[in-house]
């Protein structure tokens, strides 16, 4: 949910740079179904409904990493998807080494309107502590509060970097783009 500003704010910014935004239908992927399976994944894990148990909920997280990464290998033709898999391999890396939850700063969570103790029950897949493994390439950076925004992580920022620049890509004119 956390990422869905930020792809929010680069597909505003694509428009407000001149793309046309009806080009957007034109990026063909490869292997959707893996993206499809992790959204999915994401969704049985940390939707509004809780199904799973803790265990079983990072390994449905690790596993949704391991199929974006897949995706994003079978897609690595598209410009801008060498930074989603570089922000999708960061974040996998910190929470394996971290047994499946994302470290958070405690301080980014108090920045950002939250209390450590509801951002811990809004996101169970977090660990809210400044000296996890790795803890700098977690969710270190702070966004406003409001519905689906928390903290980011510089995976998440790569992320949303190479989501603009698929886009952007897709959407300018041919003789733009030169990258």
């Amino acid at each position: 949910m956390t990422l869905l500003p930020g792809l929010a704010a680069a597909v505003l910014l694509v428009w407000a740079l001149g793309g046309n935004l009806a080009q957007i239908v034109t990026i063909r992927f490869r292997w959707t179904a893996l993206l499809y399976a992790a959204f999915a994944g994401q969704l049985v894990a940390f939707g509004p409904v809780r199904v799973l148990g803790e265990g079983q909920i990072e390994q449905v997280q690790i596993a949704s990493y391991a199929l974006l990464i897949l995706f994003c290998l079978a897609n690595r033709h598209q410009a801008g998807i060498w930074l989603v898999t570089c922000g999708v391999m960061g974040n996998a890396l910190v929470i394996c080494v971290n047994g499946g939850v994302m470290p958070v700063e405690p301080h980014a969570i108090v920045a950002s309107g939250w209390t450590v103790e509801e951002y811990a029950s809004a996101y169970p897949n977090i660990v809210a502590h400044a000296s996890a493994p790795l803890w700098f390439i977690g969710d270190v950076f702070a966004m406003p509060r409001f519905h689906g925004s928390a903290v980011l992580s510089i995976g998440d920022l790569l992320i949303i970097s190479g989501a603009w620049l698929v886009l952007q890509r897709a959407t300018s004119p041919s003789s733009a783009r030169r990258w």
